[in-house]
């Protein structure tokens, strides 16, 4: 019988955030510079990307401008809530991060506290469009994201 004390380092999972691009119509001007701001953290694992219009898509690390991904134009919620609560309650992220221009459809403020999800929100607009954010209520936070003068 060995008394050998072995000292291991035990590795510690990083959060990771889901993040959830809004890909419909009314975003696609948007697109390419909010994809260049989510790659890098993408790519290094900190962040699983995917992207909603009225079905969920996820987008691989580095593929982002060469994947193609599933869009119906349209734009609800309710595929991102699903997706969320279909996830194993240890696999569900903690944090989630959805970046839209906030024409989403209605959301009942306990929607992702019920799923204990903590919702962040960029807000992008184009200049001129009208305003609207049924994410608010729902939302830890809302960030109003620069737009192109």
């Amino acid at each position: 019988r060995g008394t050998e004390i072995q000292r291991r380092v035990r590795p510690r999972p990083a959060p990771v955030a889901h993040a959830y691009l809004d890909v419909s119509g009314s975003m696609s001007a948007a697109l390419p510079a909010l994809a260049a701001v989510l790659a890098p953290l993408h790519r290094a694992g900190t962040l699983k990307l995917f992207v909603f219009s009225t079905v969920i898509d996820e987008v691989r690390p580095g593929d982002l401008g060469r994947q193609e991904l599933r869009n119906t134009g349209g734009t609800d919620i309710a595929c991102v809530l699903a997706h969320l609560a279909a996830l194993p309650p240890r696999r569900r992220p903690r944090r989630t991060v959805i970046v839209t221009d906030g024409w989403v459809g209605q959301v009942p403020p306990t929607a992702f506290s019920d799923l204990h999800v903590e919702l962040f929100v960029g807000l992008w607009r184009e200049p001129g469009m009208a305003t609207t954010n049924d994410l608010a209520a729902a939302a830890r936070h809302v960030e109003q994201l620069p737009t192109p003068a």
